[in-house]
């Protein structure tokens, strides 16, 4: 990624606005600001919390 920005080859930029649109596209296509900790029943018989919904930015607040 540095090589292309640094880049004075016409091409670079083109190659870096795919990238960034395929990051774009899976960004959206997978929820990264989500983490789902499952309750399954069919992951084991333990004592479970029950389902929490976390974001990202929880963790970094003491929020684990």
């Amino acid at each position: 990624m540095c090589q292309l920005f640094e880049s004075e080859d016409p091409g670079s930029m083109e190659a870096m606005q795919e990238m960034h649109n395929e990051l774009v596209a899976y960004y959206k296509e997978h929820n990264l600001t989500e983490m789902w900790i499952s309750d399954d029943e069919n992951d084991s018989n333990e004592t479970k919390a029950p389902v929490s919904k976390k974001l990202h930015h929880d963790y970094g607040k003491g929020l684990t």
